[in-house]
This record gives structure tokens, C-alpha cells and sequence, in this order.
């Protein structure tokens, strides 16, 4: 991802990595209520007294997947809601690594730095899984940030157009037998009509 881009994904909505403002670049900061996401499908059962086979063994990592990325977004949401931090809280610190873990903290520094924090935050509206191994995956996310909402230090709502519309790839790979975010690359896009991920969930 070009680094301009990056910056602007890592400083929007959420994204932690995807909403900017006319002010400056800024978090997904939180949403009041919280991202509108869908529940998280079941898991399928594995048979017992055999080995699984690859596709039982993909089937289970990709909704895993899922599910990481699922907590990362709401958290990294309401972190930003509450004013940003010095460092990534201990739940995000098992589910990332690498540039993407670095993004993440980058822009928790940023909104506590500038005293900017989000009143309406971003929405996932799904993913679309890619490529499996068993030590690498790689998903896109559909991210709406069209309506974030955030206030000043002092508590003023910060005018202007705020957010945008991204299509986030990412990539996750497998370390001492966890699952990790590793990287992400972030598009922003006019809107989500025809995109693989726009109300999409594996299941």
C-alpha cells in the first residue's frame, strides 16, 4: 500500500485504519453505539478419532479468522471512542503483529495526542476470505466510515466531511499456534456496489 495511503487508513475510522477529516487525519474513533456486525456463524464440528482433513482444517482457521477480526474492529472502535492510548490493550496485543500492530498503535497515540475521539464510529459490513495455508490467510473487509462522527479536546463536534469508504485487504499468519494480523492494505472507494465483501460472512 502506498505509505500516503496508509497513513490516511491507519488515521481514519477504525481502522483504525480509514476515516480522515478536513482537521487532520483521524482514528476511527469509537462509535456511540458501537459497529453493526452480525453475529458469528457456529463453527462446523470436526469428527473425532481421525485426523481432520485440509478442508475441515480451513474451514475451522477461516472462521477463527473471522471471529479475530470481528473483536479487533469493536475494540479498536471503542478505544478510539474513549480518547486513543499510550499503548495496545492486552487483547489486541494476542491478535496483532508486525506494521499492522504498529498502524493500530499509531493511531491510538495520535487521537490521545490530539484529544480527538470518535461519537459514531465506523461499520464492517463483511468479509470475503482469499487465499489459505496453514501458516498464512489472506481476507478483504468491506469498512464504512461514511457517517463517523468525533468531537475536539474540548468536546466540539469537529464539521466537515469525516469519513470514507475502504476495502481493506489483510493478511494473518500463524505464529506458536496462534493466528495473528499481520498486514493490511487499505483502498478507499466510492461506495461497495459490486464488491465481494459488502454484507458477505464465511461460513
Amino acid at each position: 500500500m502506498h505509505r500516503r495511503l496508509a497513513a490516511a487508513a491507519t488515521l481514519c475510522a477504525t481502522l483504525l485504519l480509514a476515516a480522515c477529516t478536513q482537521h487532520a487525519p483521524q482514528p476511527p474513533p469509537p462509535p456511540s453505539s458501537g459497529p453493526n456486525m452480525p453475529s458469528d456463524p457456529s463453527p462446523s464440528t470436526v469428527q473425532t478419532g481421525s485426523s481432520p482433513s485440509p478442508n475441515a482444517l480451513e474451514h475451522a482457521d477461516l472462521l477463527k479468522i473471522q471471529s479475530l477480526y470481528k473483536a479487533q474492529f469493536a475494540e479498536q472502535i471503542t478505544v478510539l471512542k474513549h480518547g486513543g492510548a499510550d499503548e495496545l490493550p492486552a487483547d489486541m496485543r494476542k491478535r496483532t503483529t508486525g506494521s499492522y500492530g504498529r498502524e493500530v498503535l499509531a493511531s491510538f497515540r495520535d487521537s490521545k495526542k490530539t484529544g480527538r475521539r470518535m461519537t459514531v464510529g465506523g461499520k464492517l459490513l463483511g468479509i470475503e476470505m482469499g487465499t489459505w495455508t496453514p501458516t498464512k490467510v489472506t481476507f478483504h473487509s468491506c469498512e464504512d466510515y461514511s457517517g463517523v462522527r468525533s468531537v475536539d479536546k474540548s468536546g466540539n463536534p469537529i464539521t466537515g466531511k469525516q469519513g470514507v469508504r475502504t476495502i481493506q485487504k489483510f493478511t494473518v499468519v500463524k505464529q506458536h499456534g496462534r493466528w495473528l494480523l499481520a498486514f493490511s492494505d487499505s483502498r478507499i472507494v466510492k461506495g461497495f456496489r459490486g464488491a465481494a465483501c459488502n454484507g458477505k460472512w464465511y461460513s
